[in-house]
């Protein structure tokens, strides 16, 4: 038995941890293009939430919020401050290491739009189709940092 038996449908949304969330939703709606669903507001001073449901220092605090790329999954964003916070973003081989892949008509095009921003977020790498892959229209690339 697996969730399918169950009535699985689909993924609803992926969370992101980022530094500073107001330059982080800049990015993705100016650059990327995600339109802005809605603002979770803020939690502090609520060791109850911290701990029991998100797993985190009970003297965190968050905000977030909703975005939505097109089709599929929706980005949740986090900008949490916690007394034990990691500040380095975690390599691709690392517990916990990401990276966000889209679909895009121009792959090429789209990477030179993505190099030519002066936006202070800018992907690290840029991955472009291998051979065998070449025909994809799947961008993928790691953000270095989303702040400033």
């Amino acid at each position: 038995m697996s969730l399918i038996d169950y009535g699985l449908s689909g993924s609803d949304h992926i969370g992101l941890t980022v530094r500073e969330l107001d330059e982080a939703v800049k990015f993705f709606t100016e650059v990327i293009g995600c339109e802005f669903i809605f603002d979770g507001g803020s939690y502090s001073n609520d060791p109850k939430l911290m701990t029991e449901s998100l797993n985190v220092n009970p003297k965190a605090s968050l905000r977030y919020c909703f975005l939505r790329c097109k089709n599929g999954s929706n980005l949740e964003l986090f900008e949490y401050k916690s007394p034990d916070q990691k500040q380095k973003v975690p390599k691709n081989s690392d517990v916990g290491g990401h990276h966000l892949a889209l679909y895009i008509d121009d792959i090429y095009a789209a990477v030179k739009f993505l190099k030519s921003k002066s936006h202070k977020a800018k992907p690290q790498k840029l991955l472009l189709p291998v051979d065998r892959i070449k025909k994809s229209k799947l961008l993928r690339f790691k953000l270095k940092r989303i702040s400033t």
